[in-house]
């Protein structure tokens, strides 16, 4: 057998690679990561009294994929996290903002928090 081509196939065959060496399992891997946390994000962030919900912005960009899903409002990169909102009226934003990013940080180690606030709304237009 030519050694060149032993050489390709054992790499090839290594479990969750495929030829050329690309680890289609960590890609894989690491968008159902990051969908976890973008839900987990999702998650506390809604829990704030000011935030009405999450918002992926105007032209919808603000938003993790993963296979099957879409989390819209909490885009995770490998460098930052982005955070769209819809604010209750009462308490000054850049506060607001800085709770967000300072419940987020933890969960995102030595990634930027961008939080950005894509409306607000007055208490009675929410209903209560």
């Amino acid at each position: 057998m030519d050694p060149s081509r032993a050489s390709s196939e054992s790499r090839a065959s290594r479990p969750g690679e495929r030829a050329g060496g690309t680890d289609s399992a960590t890609e894989a891997g690491g968008a159902d990561r990051s969908a976890r946390i973008a839900r987990e994000i999702a998650d506390r962030v809604r829990g704030l009294f000011e935030v009405i919900d999450l918002s992926a912005g105007a032209f919808r960009t603000t938003a993790t994929f993963a296979p099957g899903d879409r989390i819209e409002g909490v885009s995770v990169r490998e460098d930052a996290v982005a955070i769209g909102v819809v604010l209750r009226c009462g308490r000054p934003i850049p506060e607001v903002a800085a709770e967000i990013r300072a419940l987020v940080a933890p969960m995102v180690p030595g990634r930027r928090v961008d939080v950005s606030v894509e409306d607000v709304v007055a208490d009675a237009a929410v209903g209560g």
